[in-house]
């Protein structure tokens, strides 16, 4: 179990200790390591923050007079009773109501106070921070200041220069990618393991904001520093591919192979299925090759049908070599049953039932979306289904936050 998750296969990880406990019951390892995974990657309810963002957001969508901040007042009371958390938290999350109420200020004054409550409770320092970078404009550069702070009575580590990574993320300077490289200066003398997660915490915001690359040597750097980790390995192959640079696709590839040696092996099959999607988008691929791809996909699914990114290549697969949406459909909904709700499958599932003319099936999907993310992730089908389906109202909301979102569309 420990070599999967090493791998970041965390669903053979479940599999294995699932095994053993089948055979030795009372095993307190076996037990106390699945128990982590499964709050981790499937945990049985919402997180607070996750469901005081629910409570807030779906308030927001009633009128004036239907909305009952009392329920999200009796749930925070809940969360600081069974939890046993001291006062300064409960400040944090009336912060985060605040935030998602647009009360900036009132957010602010609430998360200040609670850095200054306790000044050796590191936790809470750091949620204050975290909590400041969803405040769009001033809370990052407030966020970064308290953080200096904070390194200042306590340290620097590998998870604080992670966090600044974030924080500089969130801020969006012009010169980003130069204060993101910056985050590796003078830690030469660490030990590996926390030299190479730091160079994945820079390498990945430099991927999404398109810095190929330096994403693609930040990446590098920390593969050097911890050869073995396998989704190292695989995002040099996913900055590749964002890239559309056929050559380092296939020096990704090769990097990968040193490792699992294996072309029939799940982690190098989607590497592939991947490399001839993007291929045949730019004509030079054909339907042939996407179906001798698809036999070799097929074959990973059959070895680790758990992996919820198998089933959502599938259903692509499905939609590009015979337009067969039912198949595409029925492929999205194995990937959910995988595992816990995959953003990528509910929005192509979404898709596909909008264009099929389900509009209500698709609105069903839609609910497994966080609130807060349906938005940024389906960007003009929400408020369209809305329209669809009759409700004005809710098109209209949709709408105005896409074009929050996107000011110079």
């Amino acid at each position: 179990a420990n070599a999967h998750l090493a791998m970041g296969q965390r669903d053979l990880a479940e599999q294995c200790y699932r095994q053993v406990l089948v055979q030795s019951p009372n095993y307190t390892r076996a037990r106390q390591g699945l128990a982590k995974l499964l709050k981790q990657w499937k945990p049985e309810e919402p997180m607070p923050t996750d469901q005081i963002n629910e409570l807030v957001l779906r308030n927001l969508e009633l009128p004036e007079s239907e909305r009952n901040w009392q329920e999200v007042e009796d749930y925070i009371d809940k969360i600081i009773e069974e939890r046993g958390l001291p006062p300064a938290r409960r400040l944090l999350l009336e912060a985060q109501v605040a935030f998602l109420r647009n009360d900036h200020r009132g957010a602010e004054r609430k998360i200040r106070e609670a850095f200054e409550m306790d000044p050796e409770d590191l936790t809470t320092r750091l949620a204050a921070v975290r909590l400041l970078q969803f405040w769009p404009g001033k809370g990052p550069p407030i966020a970064l200041k308290l953080l200096d702070q904070i390194i200042e009575k306590f340290g620097d580590n590998a998870s604080m220069r992670i966090m600044r990574a974030d924080l500089l993320t969130a801020a969006n300077d012009p010169d980003l990618q130069q204060q993101l490289l910056a985050i590796a200066d003078g830690i030469e003398d660490w030990p590996d393991a926390q030299q190479a997660g730091v160079w994945r915490s820079v390498g990945a915001p430099l991927h999404q904001r398109g810095y190929y690359e330096a994403a693609w040597e930040a990446i590098e750097n920390s593969l050097e520093l911890a050869p073995t980790e396998l989704p190292t390995r695989s995002f040099l192959f996913d900055i590749a591919l964002a890239k559309k640079d056929e050559a380092l696709m296939l020096e990704a590839q090769a990097r990968l192979l040193e490792m699992i040696n294996d072309k029939s092996d799940p982690d190098y099959v989607v590497t592939e299925v991947k490399r001839q999607i993007s291929r045949f988008g730019d004509g030079q691929a054909s339907k042939d090759d996407l179906r001798e791809v698809h036999e070799m996909l097929e074959g990973a699914i059959e070895r680790r049908g758990s992996w919820h990114e198998l089933h959502i290549l599938d259903a692509q697969l499905e939609m590009l070599i015979d337009g067969n949406m039912n198949a595409a459909l029925r492929s999205l909904d194995r990937a959910l049953d995988a595992g816990p709700a995959v953003t990528s499958a509910v929005v192509l599932q979404t898709r596909l039932l909008f264009q099929s003319k389900s509009y209500q099936e698709a609105y069903e999907k839609l609910q497994l979306l966080p609130m807060a993310k349906r938005t940024e992730r389906l960007g003009r089908l929400e408020a369209e289904l809305y329209q669809k389906l009759g409700r004005k109202k809710d098109a209209y909301q949709s709408a105005k936050k896409l074009a929050e979102l996107h000011p110079n569309d």
